[in-house]
């Protein structure tokens, strides 16, 4: 059962890093902390980008909260965690397309 859920998260983590779109300077300071193994810096980093509907924070989030960095493991967290990201990266991701379709529409009716 663990091996599924780690499973289901980890394609949803590899969803947003396929579909996640230009990363800004909060989150490019989340990534740099994760890397660098600070996870209480990385951790505070994420929950600022979570509250303001960033996937990427939830991704880092859910990568800590699966593996137990910095906190405790808890893989039910992990999985709310990366489910809700991919969510959002797939509303993302209809909203581009629809945005798309609608510029070409312009484009070629014009």
């Amino acid at each position: 059962m663990l091996r599924s859920i780690y499973k289901n998260i980890r394609a949803c983590l590899l969803a947003i890093l396929i579909l996640g779109g230009c990363s800004d300077d909060a989150e490019e300071r989340a990534r740099s902390a994760y890397d660098k193994y600070d996870f209480d810096l990385t951790w505070n980093f994420a929950q600022d980008l979570r509250q303001k509907g960033n996937p990427v924070g939830l991704e880092l989030l859910a990568l800590m909260s699966v593996q137990g960095l910095g906190r405790d493991a808890d893989i039910g967290l992990a999985y709310s965690l990366a489910k809700l990201a991919c969510f959002l990266c797939y509303h993302e991701v209809i909203i581009f397309n629809q945005n798309l379709h609608n510029s070409v529409k312009i484009i070629y009716s014009g």
